[in-house]
């Protein structure tokens, strides 16, 4: 038995049950980026346990020295995509990020609304095609997919026929850094396969944990221009219950009254596009 360990965020339970799906010579330590930071010095000790550490460079910059020690380091990167929800950002307040009723995840128009003091009601207006269209929100495709393809190319790994099969079903994201199982397990093939490993390929798939989470739905309008069925049911966060757009907004607006407008931030990734959004407003 072959054991690695496998440094990565959200994703890293879904990746390291694939791992050992697909091969059943390995014993996958799944260990999420907030629980080494934790603990660093037990984990680099754990080092010489492990045959090779795998690790998402998305994370790996959150490492204060890096993983010198680690034996065998190999990089896979964790998939996000905005193509089908370019609305979602995160927004920061005085202690951190800010939890609305979809959690860390927020909507750029409707944060947008509030930063501009617009009225619940006129915020729920913006949500249309023509707005949606100013927002440049149907151009995210394309970029979104050169970027993602480009991500695992730098690390030797070729996803761009997994890609156009998983655009073939509908939307492949819970949300624009959550994948779908299936995405995740196909993202851990064709990295044992770009190592050189064997795999033994099955109908079988890891449980879908990240849909416990939050979901974010692809707008109608969004998914008309796509051609996969659209809505504006967005799912809570642990618990298989959704509210409506009319709710979510105003659950938003209750979540960023709890603050002064001048402590509410978009978190920095986002900054540029939320400018972009406030401007048409």
């Amino acid at each position: 038995m072959e054991r690695w360990l496998l440094i990565s965020n959200c994703q890293t339970v879904g990746l390291a049950n694939s791992f050992q799906l697909l091969n059943r010579r390995f014993d996958v330590t799944g260990l999420d980026i907030w629980g080494y930071l934790n603990d660093i010095e037990k984990w680099e000790a754990s080092f010489s346990d492990y045959f090779r550490v795998v690790v998402s460079p998305e994370v790996e910059a959150f490492i204060p020295n890096g993983l010198p020690n680690a034996p065998n380091l190999t990089r896979v990167p964790a998939l996000s995509f905005s193509g089908f929800h370019p609305d979602l950002s995160y927004v920061n307040g005085p202690a951190g990020a800010v939890r609305g009723p979809l959690g860390n995840y927020h909507s750029l128009i409707a944060f947008a609304a509030y930063m501009k003091g617009l009225s619940f009601e006129d915020a729920v207006a913006l949500f249309n095609a023509k707005f949606f269209e100013q927002c440049g929100y149907f151009d995210y495709w394309e970029p979104q997919k050169a970027t993602v393809l480009n991500q695992f190319k730098t690390h030797g790994i070729d996803i761009s026929e997994q890609f156009v099969r998983w655009g073939r079903y509908g939307s492949f994201m819970h949300s624009s850094d959550h994948p779908k199982i299936d995405v995740i397990y196909d993202v851990a093939k064709a990295f044992l396969v770009a190592g050189g490993v064997e795999v033994q390929d099955s109908e079988f798939r890891p449980y879908d944990g990240l849909r416990n989470g939050p979901c974010w739905p692809v707008y109608p309008e969004i998914g008309e221009v796509l051609g996969i069925e659209g809505s504006y049911n967005f799912k809570r966060d642990m618990v298989f219950r959704h509210t409506d757009l009319a709710g979510f907004v105003w659950e938003s607006y209750a979540a960023y009254a709890e603050f002064d407008r001048a402590e509410l931030s978009p978190a920095p990734p986002f900054k540029g596009m939320f400018d972009h959004v406030s401007g048409l407003i």
